[in-house]
């Protein structure tokens, strides 16, 4: 029971972290978007 706990809390940990790091670069390659987009407006 405990290491069914333990291997759970480590996937959703790491499923966490991967789904943290995708909407990161998302919001880096909108920011970047702008920072192109902006001046030649």
């Amino acid at each position: 029971m405990f290491t069914f706990y333990t291997s759970f809390t480590l996937s959703f940990l790491l499923l966490y972290i991967t789904l943290y790091k995708l909407i990161f670069l998302l919001l880096l390659l909108l920011l970047l978007l702008l920072l192109v987009y902006i001046p030649s407006v």
